[in-house]
């Protein structure tokens, strides 16, 4: 637990990057303001500012037009009402204060369409265990119509966000969850470790905005996914289901199930023997995952830190999208030191605490998760069917004309434009020039007239890979200036990014666009892409590309293309 002294210490550190944020409560809100702070300074490179507001002001404040427009200038709105602090169960009070709730979430909705809004939703009052039986159905029906409202927001609005106080109480319980002291004195309502979550779940939501979701969670097996050695106990006897300590590593598994159904790929680093393994897997009855729910396999007796290269490799992604879990404190701080790039937890000592372990390392927080983030697992078995073929081909042609490859492109819309987000913010190999925009400022940039950005989805023989590339340009006159070239790094060795280029300078032909400019910004990650212009017959100028779209010859040998006009 972080106690409120270590909060107050933790505060004193300075970060130059701001995180402009308002409050808006009916509680004195000083206390959660600072455990925010907290694990903004602790665990970020920013720190938050807060637009100063009165409490229990909130009407006055939304419908002042001068503060109105304060509060535009945030990057983040809170709307936390507690209901203990003005009702104590009365039928019409409870009426007046959910009509007036709903009015300031509409408000928020209308007003701040392009700001992220975190809104509480409500738990029991103190007094609830008072009631009668009757009223306490009634009160518990307005609770839950509320909070289902909430939740029909959360799904209806993508800049909506939750933040579960129902969910926090009932796990603490209302005694541990109400400080009844300073909640009538102060009208501070929460203990410190409400406090705590709360503002940990904040921290979650907002943080979830600023930092890429890591794509891979390389786990360890042997009191990892299971209590015991393998090798020593056999697929019998390791502690898995039945006993307390065996139920925690079972619950383990099945949140690992939910990752990887929510995009997220697994893959094993492990020392052992790979056939005691498969055995385990395949006869253990207590068993959730299987092997097939993990993308890269490493059963073997290497280093960890060298096993992880070779799934970097195999997945072809960077060290830095990967996420190693493994109980050994010697495997962590091998990892640490020989291999930095990639995140390692902290793990817990008990099997109880690892889903907490995860959760908040932020590592696989997510504001949105789209089609391709659920067809993860499907795309990379695809991609290892490829390279199954790549190896059993004479040479690079035939393997390409094998391959059947088809290229659809098209205007970024509403349906792609989430996945363009994603793209934009988290590749960075096949990048040239790593220029990011979030969901707000995308948005605006497509809303000028002369911007445009084109999105491509590929498939070949083994299935459909989904929207993977992506290019962003700006148009003046008869000239485009391609802003961003991207190509996720899963289709990277095929030349797609090649036709993909060719098909845009094709678009440009035949829109009357005489010359198309493009540029290339080094960063820490996107050397290989650094003479992408020059192989596609660009001319160097300056700092920029160009290539005049009369002389343009297009050649393709290998990939059927096609450009959707939707």
């Amino acid at each position: 637990m972080v106690d409120y002294l270590q909060v107050l210490k933790g505060l004193k550190k300075k970060k130059k990057n701001k995180i402009n944020l308002v409050f808006l409560s009916n509680f004195n809100n000083i206390i959660l303001n600072n455990y925010i702070n907290y694990f903004f300074k602790t665990n970020t490179i920013y720190e938050v500012k807060f637009l100063k507001t009165q409490f229990d002001q909130i009407h006055q404040q939304l419908f002042n037009k001068e503060i109105l427009s304060k509060i535009k200038k945030n990057e983040f709105i809170i709307l936390g009402l507690d209901a203990n602090i003005n009702l104590f169960f009365n039928e019409k009070k409870t009426n007046f204060f959910l009509k007036n709730l709903r009015s300031y979430c509409d408000l928020l909705i209308n007003e701040f369409h392009n700001k992220k809004i975190l809104i509480f939703n409500l738990s029991y009052t103190e007094s609830f265990n008072l009631l009668s039986k009757n009223k306490k159905s009634i009160f518990k029906k307005k609770i839950y119509g509320f909070n289902n409202y909430l939740e029909n927001l959360e799904n209806k609005y993508l800049n909506i966000d939750v933040i579960d106080i129902y969910n926090i109480f009932s796990k603490l319980g209302l005694e541990n969850s109400i400080n009844k002291i300073d909640i009538n004195l102060f009208k501070i309502p929460y203990t410190e470790k409400s406090n705590e979550l709360i503002s940990k779940e904040i921290f979650k939501k907002i943080n979830s905005s600023f930092e890429i979701r890591k794509k891979c969670l390389v786990v360890d097996l042997d009191n990892t996914l299971w209590g015991g050695i393998l090798g020593e106990v056999g697929y019998n006897n390791i502690d898995l289901g039945k006993t307390l300590l065996g139920e925690a590593f079972k619950k383990f598994q099945l949140y690992l199930k939910l990752l990887s159904n929510d995009g997220v790929i697994l893959a094993i680093s492990s020392k052992n023997n790979f056939e005691d393994v498969k055995e385990c897997f395949n006869k253990n009855n207590e068993m959730v995952l299987s092997l097939k729910d993990f993308s890269s396999i490493k059963i073997n007796w290497d280093e960890k830190y060298l096993n992880v290269n070779k799934i970097a490799n195999e997945l072809n992604i960077s060290k830095d999208s990967i996420v190693f879990f493994d109980d050994s404190k010697i495997e962590q701080d091998k990892m640490k030191k020989f291999n930095p790039d990639v995140n390692t937890i902290c793990v817990s000592k008990h099997p109880k605490d690892f889903i907490n372990d995860i959760n908040n390392s932020g590592y696989f927080n997510y504001n949105i998760i789209t089609k391709e983030d659920k067809n993860k697992k499907y795309q990379y078995n695809i991609l290892n069917k490829a390279k199954e073929l790549k190896n059993k081909s004479n040479d690079i042609i035939s393997f390409y004309k094998n391959l059947n490859m088809k290229l659809e492109i098209e205007k970024v819309s509403n349906k792609t434009f989430e996945r363009a987000v994603q793209l934009i913010n988290k590749t960075n190999q096949f990048n040239l020039t790593t220029i990011r925009y979030d969901t707000n400022g995308f948005k605006k940039y497509l809303k000028q007239k002369y911007n445009n950005a084109y999105i491509a989805k590929l498939t070949d023989v083994y299935g459909d890979h989904g929207f993977t590339a992506l290019v962003i340009i700006s148009s003046i006159k008869d000239y485009w200036n391609i802003e961003n070239f991207l190509l996720s790094c899963r289709i990277l060795g095929r030349r797609v990014e090649e036709e993909f280029l060719q098909q845009i300078i094709l678009i440009a032909k035949k829109n009357k666009i005489s010359t198309i400019k493009g540029l290339y910004i080094k960063s820490k990650k996107n050397h290989q892409c650094k003479d992408f212009y020059i192989k596609n017959k660009f001319t160097k100028k300056g700092d920029y590309f160009y290539i005049k779209t009369k002389s343009f010859k297009y050649v393709n040998k290998y990939i059927k293309s096609k450009y959707i006009k939707l």
